[in-house]
């Protein structure tokens, strides 16, 4: 690690440390904010950068995802979490057995390593930058799924799985980018995983092409291009990072920190209410700090040492020489004085009987030496602290300079941040006011509609909900019985794979069967050659008890592998019980919605029987009151008939005469007006017998929109039949499974019986085996031979297991993941069915009901509809809500539409109302001319 020195990976410290903060992570930072694509490329490319780095050093870190990527106190990406990196080959490959990695970040060619030797390289790493990538843009991993198994098939079957959302908009390099990542693994221009034919329908793509590398997804990325970053077979790494910082420039989000141990940026941990474990510290040495002893690297120590050993900056290189010199000088003379002091010594020693006046020059010489070594030692130590004071200066004023920088870019972020919240505070107000607007001018309109609507139709609406509620019971019933008839379905599914496994462990034991009577031959065979040597070997008696007693260790884990089935066979007892009494609840039950069934139909048919009865009386009283009208007029004709014929005899009698006429003209012209008064009163009456006649109409009308519900009703009725006698077949096969089952258990049981009994003849035979070993003895070659044997042939079984364990595993995992697609394609081929089941319904009513009795079922539909729709956009994004405010906009326009349909309906019913009125008017015209005519035809007759 400490050889990493990037800017994206790098080494601050190592040792034992017990906290270590930073400014969060990219999970916090997308939580936070709406990532653009700005933001995007930035972290993008630092991403790639480490990526390149560890790979460049011959690693590969298999679990990139927005976890394991924090961010500094500058704003800049660090990679982290290198407990899954493993070094690559020679040829750049990794070869691992396990598939190691965070699920939806997983690539393809580590999945397949599963239960295998799985060969990949570098490329694993940017299948994960491709899915973070996704997730920045989207908000979403893009092979996300609610299991596991979804996870993994979505993962593999990727061409045909990944799908950018139409809601969101991004651009076409970053889909290409993406897709350039998320794609198949190529070798050579061969197709790894087989799928050269497919192709990507989102972006163009018709040609499988190899997983981008570095230089290509930063030459996307980066707007500039690598022309001066990358050499002809070299990727130079500081040229790149100077550059990268030119084109990046200031991070799109600088975090910040109070403190060093300032957490804010980090998410709240839940408050564990545990009770704390107090656990006694031990009194003995355990040595668990032992493997820390000796971590002192650090970074600041290892600067400050760079400093005092030569490595300074550039602005004191003469001050470095000056003092090395001095320095080399200051030892060459000590070194000398040291030679010659010890040269004196020895002189002296030879001689003896020198001089003291020698003596004494000799010593103040030597004086005067380490005089000026102390001196030239204090002029060292000096120079020493000027240079260390200069470093000093120099950390400073470096310190200062990434103070005023950071300043200087939380001020630039803090600007760039304010304008962009002013800018979408801005937006978010005007389309506030406009949304407010529009949901005022709708709420006014829907208050008016509704208000009408509940004024006119609140009796049919009362009968529609009374009928709704008993239909939307019936459906809960039914309901509540497909359920349960799933629910035995899973039962029966658990059943048949705890019969496979029961089979699959007989099997096993049958095989362990065969190899002890193998093994018994053998010993067979062993006891024939060794009777001979049996004089001989009697100090062997001792090995031959050990083996016996492997034997009866063998028999004994054969007895515990006949106690698990047996447990396992009084599971499946007790489960076919439990079904069985589940199938005696669901037949009472089926008994219980027959009886309700009989019930509902015979409430149906006395209600009917009820209607139609006052529908008879009300016809017949009204024919009859027309009837007395009619006649009323007939006689009102005949008299009026009469009492002209009298007038004209009463007008012909007394002309000649003309005595006496004009009393019995008056009283003619009396009963004239008498005659006129009943023809007004015959008009009225026949308006009534007009209303009587539209009222019969309407009443008929009514009658035929009864019957044409009670079809309806008798549709509901036989598919609801259908659908019982449906749930009976089902029950009856069921029962024909669970007696299958019992007829499997009856086989298992007596399968036991006779494993059992060759297992009883087996013990005899090992019984009389261990007899017969207590009189024989075995040489210890040959016995720990055939031992070696025996232990390399269990290793083999033991292996052999482990890899039908596995492969059994395996098995599992497709049938599960066959098993979800299974009834993810039922499941919706069923939605697909209702769906169109209930389109068709719909239409039918729309071409069937007419009036305000289909206005008011289609506004109950609607409403039904958008309480589901609620609830199910209650758990869905923002997407969904759009989409649900456009299906209510258009369910509006539809209503404005049948509104609109209904009031022409209603205006031809009111015009041809007022013809009706017009020729009322003319025919009392008429009579009043008739009138007047004979009025007239009397003056003339007066006169």
């Amino acid at each position: 690690m400490k050889v990493i020195e990037t800017p994206e990976v790098g080494v601050e410290t190592s040792g034992q440390i017990s906290t270590r903060t930073y400014s969060g992570d990219l999970v916090n930072l997308m939580s936070n904010y709406d990532v653009p694509e700005k933001w995007a490329k930035f972290y993008c490319a630092e991403v790639v950068l480490a990526l390149d780095a560890i790979h460049s050093m011959g690693f590969v870190h298999r679990d990139v995802k927005p976890d394991n990527m924090l961010l500094d106190n500058h704003g800049h990406l660090k990679l982290a979490d290198f407990g899954t990196c493993m070094r690559m080959d020679s040829d750049g490959l990794v070869r691992s057995d396990t598939a190691v990695g965070t699920p939806d970040y997983i690539s393809p060619e580590v999945l397949q390593s599963q239960g295998g030797e799985g060969v990949y390289g570098r490329e694993c790493d940017w299948w994960s930058v491709g899915v973070f990538l996704y997730e920045m843009l989207v908000g979403d991993t893009p092979f996300y799924a609610d299991s596991l198994v979804g996870t993994y098939s979505k993962i593999m079957d990727h061409r045909n799985s990944l799908h950018f959302p139409n809601d969101i908009q991004i651009s076409h390099n970053a889909k290409s980018l993406i897709c350039g990542f998320l794609t198949d693994r190529v070798i050579g221009g061969l197709d790894v995983l087989g799928w050269s034919d497919c192709y990507f329908s989102l972006v163009g793509f018709e040609n499988p092409e190899p997983r981008l590398s570095v230089q290509q997804s930063l030459c996307i990325v980066l707007p500039d291009g690598l022309e001066a970053m990358v050499s002809k077979s070299k990727f130079i790494i500081d040229h790149f990072n100077i550059a990268i910082r030119k084109t990046r420039g200031v991070p799109p989000v600088v975090p910040e920190l109070s403190s060093d141990d300032d957490t804010s940026n980090f998410d709240d941990l839940d408050k564990d209410e545990t009770p704390e474990e107090n656990f006694t510290t031990p009194k003995a040495f355990a040595g668990n700090h032992l493997p820390f002893i000796g971590f002192t690297y650090s970074r600041d120590y290892q600067l400050l040492s760079c400093r005092l050993t030569g490595h300074q900056p550039n602005d004191v290189p003469l001050l470095k020489e000056l003092d090395s010199r001095k320095i080399e000088d200051l030892e060459s003379k000590a070194w000398s004085t040291d030679s010659t002091a010890l040269s004196i010594n020895n002189h002296i020693e030879l001689k003896g009987g020198a001089s003291a006046h020698h003596v004494s020059q000799l010593e103040n010489e030597l004086e005067r030496e380490k005089r000026l070594v102390e001196a030239l030692e204090t002029k060292q130590k000096t120079h020493l602290n000027q240079l260390e004071s200069v470093a000093r200066r120099e950390t400073e004023l470096r310190e200062e300079i990434n103070n005023l920088e950071k300043t200087l870019t939380i001020l630039k972020h803090d600007l760039k941040e304010s304008q962009r919240k002013s800018e979408n505070e801005i937006e978010v107000r005007r389309k506030a006011e406009t949304i407010l607007q529009d949901v005022k001018r709708k709420l006014e309109e829907e208050q008016n509609r509704r208000t009408r609507e509940m004024n006119n139709n609140q009796h049919v609406n009362d009968k529609i909900n009374l009928l709704e509620k008993q239909l939307t019971d019936m459906q809960e019933k039914l309901k509540g019985e497909a359920e349960g008839a799933s629910r035995l379905r899973k039962q029966i599914a658990e059943l048949t794979i705890a019969k496979s496994s029961s089979e699959q462990i007989q099997i096993e034991l049958q095989g362990r069967l065969a190899t002890l009577q193998s093994q018994r031959d053998v010993l067979q065979q062993e006891v024939a050659t060794l009777q001979g040597h049996l004089s001989q070997e009697r100090s062997s008696r001792t090995h031959a008890s050990d083996l016996q007693q492997e034997l009866e260790g063998r028999l004994q884990s054969l007895h515990s592998e006949l106690e698990c089935t047996k447990q396992r066979e009084g599971k499946l007892s007790e489960d076919n019980r439990l079904l069985g009494e589940k199938v005696s609840t669901l037949e009472k039950e089926c008994a219980g919605l027959g009886l309700k069934l009989k019930a509902a139909e015979n409430r149906l048919e006395q209600e009917l029987r009820a209607h139609e009865e006052t529908e008879r009386r009300s016809l017949v009283s009204k024919e009859e009151a027309n009837l007395e009208v009619v006649k009323g007029l007939v006689t009102f004709s005949f008299e009026l008939a009469a009492v002209f014929d009298y007038v004209q005899e009463l007008y012909m009698k007394e002309k000649p005469r003309n005595g006496g006429g004009w009393l019995k003209l008056v009283v003619a012209m009396a009963e004239l007006d008498v005659i006129a008064s009943r023809a007004v009163v015959s008009c009225t009456l026949q308006a009534k017998l007009n209303e009587e006649k539209l009222s019969r109409q309407r009443a008929d009308s009514q009658s035929q929109e009864k019957e044409r519900q009670m079809s309806m009703l008798n549709v509901d009725y036989r598919q609801i039949q259908q659908r019982l006698q449906k749930l009976e077949g089902e029950h009856r096969q069921e029962n024909e499974k669970v007696k299958t089952l019992q007829c499997q258990v009856e086989q298992e049981q007596q399968k036991k019986c006779s494993l059992q009994s060759e297992l009883s003849v087996q013990v005899s035979e090992v019984a009389h085996l261990r007899a017969r070993e207590t009189q024989l003895a075995r040489e210890v070659t040959q016995l720990r031979e055939g031992k070696r044997s025996t232990e390399e042939e269990l290793h083999k079984v033991k292996t052999a297991r482990s890899v039908d364990n596995l492969q059994m595993k395996e098995l599992q995992d497709q049938l599960e993941a066959e098993q979800y697609f299974s009834t993810l394609y039922k499941t919706q081929a069923q939605e697909l069915k209702e769906d169109l089941e209930e389109r068709q319904h719909c239409v039918q009513e729309l071409e069937e009901e007419r009036g305000s009795l289909k206005h008011q079922l289609q506004i109950a539909l609607a409403r039904a509809d958008s309480e589901a729709l609620a609830r199910s956009i209650a758990e869905e994004t923002v997407a969904d809500l759009e989409k649900e405010k456009t299906m209510k906009e258009l369910e509006h326009k539809d209503l404005q539409a049948k509104h609109r349909t209904e009031l022409a309906n209603k205006e031809i019913a009111f015009n041809t109302m007022k013809e009706r009125e017009v020729d009322f008017k003319k025919s009392v015209e008429q009579l009043i001319k008739d009138k007047d005519e004979l009025n007239h035809q009397m003056k003339i007759m007066q006169e």
